[in-house]
């Protein structure tokens, strides 16, 4: 295709020596620090005696503790234990111990199965939750709606490995879910203990979903009032008005979020390691994730690591990608056609009933409670001895922030951090700031401060990934 004179000025224009320095720049580093690893991932998976082939793949496959189907292990268990108790009168008696065992044994699809299983659950319930909470902060007005706005946020800020510990803390055997449901209300006789997958479900999402209510949160608010008052104009209200005229919508957003979630959990580290922490190794460990990080770390030299393992990383790469593109496929199977954004419109929100304000505390005040508990655990970890106490921590203690100033690995890795993360972020925010200022073009104050709040959630984001 020859290009016209017009063509080449315009291409001139746009690619000024600022614009193409940046061009350079980008490409190199994504050159150096993705496509070259990725690369050299798919190479070693893909290459036995210098051809092409499948064959570690199929090692994989093949391999009884990567695909287990049907899996092995039942989920809910009962395991009932016996032991001498003395009576205030002296009278020792025999007395039954039940524990209510969930994810101890099963289900173990192996490795592989483990991993799509628990992204998939994942995926379900971070969307679920993400998508009521998200509606509720865009269409309804209530008391103490800018507290929740902070506190649906709180569990970006997830620390590493520690989120994941204080959790099996509290659904371990001898934690604190047990000790209020057994001792202190006396609601059961069992001992309830959360382990394995669905643990892992559980950690990630608490530390996921707010990525979905981020999205969900700016597409209900960007969606054009006019149509859903056309909609309750020809008849529909309530629900119906919901699924057929604001979830459809709403739906590149959710799509966007469910595909992040998905892959953020089957990427995870974080929760199998922390939950390795409070219960040992377990079910929780048998997850891709960590399967690839536990043979590196067994491994001396890169020359040591089985070709087996990055086949293994290659086909979390090839799920991650497939999840990306099968949501998109689905969405741009469907039109999502508003009216132009070049005036403003007041977003559609309203005050609930008394009825309506009930169910939304019911399920705003335990998800951000339950939510933010992980955050509670780690300032409590670090000013108590909550880490040795057992159930409830006994004192105050400053030896663990003291170990901030005083210990000099300490102080190197803190050093490490925030060089290395405010560096990332100076990169990204001006890349995309350049990026923004060059080509976006704001219509209306309207657009801008959409614009502006978008900005704003995504770089909470960024802030998650960069510094936790």
């Amino acid at each position: 295709m020859k290009l016209s004179s017009k063509d080449i000025a315009r291409l001139k224009r746009e690619l000024d020596k600022l614009t193409l320095a940046q061009l350079i720049i980008a490409l190199t580093i994504l050159t150096i620090f993705l496509i070259i690893p990725i690369a050299s991932i798919l190479g070693k998976a893909f290459i036995y005696e210098n051809t092409l082939s499948l064959k570690y793949f199929e090692e994989a496959f093949l391999s009884p503790g990567m695909v287990k189907f049907p899996p092995t292990g039942a989920m809910v268990e009962v395991i009932e234990r016996h032991k001498f108790v003395t009576l205030p009168n002296g009278t020792r008696i025999l007395k039954p111990l039940k524990t209510l065992y969930i994810g101890g044994k099963g289900p173990d699809f192996g490795y592989i199965l483990n991993s799509i299983f628990v992204s998939t659950s994942v995926m379900i319930f971070a969307s679920i939750l993400g998508l009521i909470a998200a509606f509720i902060m865009a269409r309804y007005e209530f008391p103490g709606k800018n507290i929740f706005r902070v506190l649906l946020m709180i569990p970006l800020l997830a620390t590493p490995f520690v989120n994941a510990y204080v959790i099996g803390k509290v659904i371990g055997p001898g934690g604190l879910l047990n000790y209020i449901l057994k001792d202190l209300l006396h609601l059961t006789d069992y001992t309830i203990v959360i382990i394995g997958l669905p643990a892992v479900i559980l950690v990630q999402t608490l530390s996921f979903f707010p990525i979905v209510y981020l999205n969900m949160l700016s597409s209900f608010i960007n969606i054009d009032p006019s149509l859903e008052e056309q909609a309750e104009n020809m008849g529909a209200h309530g629900f119906k008005l919901f699924r057929t005229v604001t979830l459809p919508l709403a739906l590149p957003g959710l799509a966007a979020g469910a595909t992040l979630v998905f892959i953020f959990s089957l990427e995870d580290l974080g929760a199998p390691i922390g939950l390795s922490g409070a219960f040992g190794t377990g079910l929780h460990n048998r997850l891709m994730s960590f399967y690839v990080y536990e043979e590196f770390r067994k491994a001396m030299t890169l020359e040591q690591v089985h070709p087996v393992t990055y086949a293994v990383a290659a086909l979390m790469l090839g799920l991650a990608a497939v999840a990306f593109l099968s949501i998109k496929k689905y969405v741009t199977l469907k039109q999502y056609a508003m009216l132009a954004k070049g005036g403003r419109w007041s977003p559609r929100v309203r005050k609930p009933g008394i009825k309506g304000l009930l169910a939304i505390y019911l399920f705003l005040v335990p998800l951000v409670i339950v939510a933010s508990f992980p955050q509670l655990g780690v300032v409590t970890l670090a000013i108590t001895d909550w880490a040795i106490s057992g159930v409830l921590p006994t004192k105050l203690t400053g030896e663990f922030l003291m170990a901030l100033i005083t210990k000099s690995d300490v102080v190197q890795a803190i050093r490490n951090s925030l060089t290395y993360a405010s560096l990332a972020i100076i990169v990204i925010v001006l890349k995309k700031g350049y990026s923004w200022k060059r080509h976006y073009r704001l219509t209306s104050y309207h657009t801008y401060s959409n614009t502006r709040n978008n900005c704003s959630r995504r770089l909470l984001i960024v802030l998650r990934h960069c510094f936790l």
